[in-house]
């Protein structure tokens, strides 16, 4: 093999015999970079792939390779660490960076996709918990509160988008060997709302304020404010499936105070939630099929109401 030389070019890496392995030059506002070598042949190389072959070759194994070289993966990542190259994926678990899970970002009219392939440095495939996905940057439009899910039916938080523009930060509670995040930025079913509620609750009784039956609640937030008297008690509100009139599970919603405007705001509400039932005195109930937003009263007296009730829903089939 013939080499040209450059005398400007700095030699940082070489072989064994003395001869340039890896060469740097300035090349206008930049630097070229050349490999006397092919870093990803030699990435591939580095990995442990259990092929039961003699001659080791990969193609023919049946397993996913472990293993793979650390500093045949800084070779081929130095250009892009170089040029300070932004990440539009980062992945991290426990705030590390993790570098043997692959990350592909695709992107439509439809909406965005994540495909995730973890590459596990074991030979025991050990699944990934509580992958922090975050997506730095993206030329898709993303509505706040476009419906955010996993491929293998894996729990991800949150749900729904709750800002327009990146970053977007996506915990994925486990990743095996492959997972696709989509975030659907199609149109969904969504009731925005601001209603005035004047009346009386009996004692142990609800009203209902919210009804998307047959479909049910996937996500959105619901906040109860005060109007007059001040003084005046706010019912528990509780996410409900109620089928056939007959409540088959409910679950007291947890709520922040409001001070200034003297009410509270519900916490955003999600597909499945769990938690205390006060209908049934259950302290454990689930209701993975919202239909219904009740307002409880669980005091002894009667509950006088006179309130604004703000709600954004999101509902599907």
């Amino acid at each position: 093999m013939n080499y040209t030389t450059n005398a400007t070019a700095i030699p940082v890496a070489t072989f064994s015999d003395g001869s340039q392995a890896i060469t740097i030059n300035r090349y206008g506002k930049g630097y070229g970079i050349a490999y006397a070598f092919f870093p990803g042949f030699h990435y591939t190389r580095s990995a442990n792939w259990d092929t039961g072959q003699a001659d080791g070759e990969p193609s023919k194994g049946t397993a996913l390779p472990y293993r793979w070289g650390k500093l045949q993966r800084d070779i081929i990542t130095a250009p892009a660490k170089i040029a300070n190259t932004p990440r539009p994926i980062t992945l991290t678990q426990n705030g590390k960076i993790l570098e043997v899970v692959e990350a592909c970002l695709l992107e439509s009219d439809k909406g965005i996709a994540i495909v995730l392939l973890n590459w596990s440095d074991t030979p025991a495939h050990v699944p990934i918990k509580n992958l922090t996905i975050t997506l730095n940057n993206s030329a898709t439009d993303v509505p706040i509160g476009s419906l955010i899910s996993s491929a293998q039916g894996n729990i991800v938080t949150p749900k729904l988008t709750t800002t327009a523009q990146p970053p977007f930060t996506i915990t994925l509670s486990q990743l095996d060997y492959v997972d696709v995040i989509m975030i659907d930025t199609s149109p969904h079913l969504v009731r925005t709302e601001t209603v005035n509620l004047s009346g009386v609750i009996e004692s142990n009784g609800n009203m209902s304020v919210v009804d998307v039956s047959p479909f049910h609640i996937i996500g959105g937030h619901l906040s109860i404010y005060r109007t007059s008297p001040q003084n005046l008690p706010l019912p528990q509100v509780l996410a409900a499936e109620i089928v056939d009139n007959q409540i088959q599970h409910a679950v007291s919603l947890e709520a922040y105070w409001d001070t200034i405007n003297q009410g509270f705001s519900v916490t955003d509400l999600a597909e499945i939630i769990t938690g205390n039932n006060p209908i049934s005195n259950i302290l454990n109930d689930t209701v993975s099929s919202i239909t219904h937003i009740l307002l409880y009263n669980g005091s002894p007296e009667v509950l006088q109401l006179n309130i604004v009730l703000a709600m954004t829903i999101r509902y599907s089939p």
